[in-house]
């Protein structure tokens, strides 16, 4: 595999990562994540609110520390930052994470909400100090 420079990228370490945002993204899907949309649509996943202490009490779906949004995250992250180091272009970066949530089997509405928060996500793993 090579990037946009022609210089080959270390497949092995971008697989792995990979695979962990893939099975990250499907257990966002498998763990009642389907009312995100509905409930948090207003605002974004990782926005306080929604990650510290999970929002409303008792709500299933509701985003917390240690919940598959945030694994979801930093497996994001994870992928974003082997990507990088083998000299993949932020372009492509994102295009790679765009195909992650493109994999899964859920809902429109549902991915495009995951879609728009892995973009965000890679853009800000991709140029974070």
């Amino acid at each position: 595999m090579t990037h946009t420079t022609g210089e080959p990228l270390d497949a092995g370490a971008a697989s792995a990562a990979r695979q962990a945002a893939v099975r990250a993204a499907q257990r966002c899907m498998a763990q009642g994540l389907r009312s995100v949309p509905r409930f948090y649509a207003p605002v974004a996943l990782t926005s306080p609110s929604v990650v510290t202490r999970g929002g409303p009490t008792g709500t299933s779906g509701t985003p917390s520390n240690g919940s598959p949004l945030i694994e979801l995250q930093s497996a994001i992250e994870a992928y974003v930052a082997e990507l990088k180091a083998a000299g993949r272009p932020p372009e492509s970066t994102v295009v790679l994470v765009k195909q992650v949530i493109a994999e899964l089997d859920a809902p429109p509405d549902e991915a495009d909400l995951l879609r728009r928060e892995a973009v965000r996500w890679t853009i800000d793993a991709y140029y974070a100090p």
